[in-house]
């Protein structure tokens, strides 16, 4: 991502990513654990909660968006703020 970044940014070329916390669908809940790993990662995030589909769908909007014109190379976490806890 960060190499697309760097090549592409003289073409006005924006990449980013977004790293997204467990969402809750169906083939999700297909994962041994996943059911389990989502309910701890409610307790552990900062917001003290889990995302919903509609908040990662905002972030790409977001991104996709004039309002990120100057963002590039970056992964934008979803996650409730579970990144910054240090969990694995």
């Amino acid at each position: 991502m960060r190499y697309l970044a760097y090549e592409l940014g003289e073409h006005n070329i924006r990449i980013n990513a977004i790293s997204a916390g467990p969402v809750n669908t169906l083939a999700a809940r297909g994962i041994s654990g996943f059911t389990g790993f989502r309910e701890q990662m409610g307790h552990i995030a900062p917001l003290r909660r889990n995302i919903e589909q509609n908040e990662v769908g905002d972030a790409a909007l977001f991104l996709c968006s004039d309002l990120a014109r100057a963002i590039t190379g970056d992964i934008l976490f979803v996650d409730a703020g579970y990144n910054i806890m240090g969990a694995s």
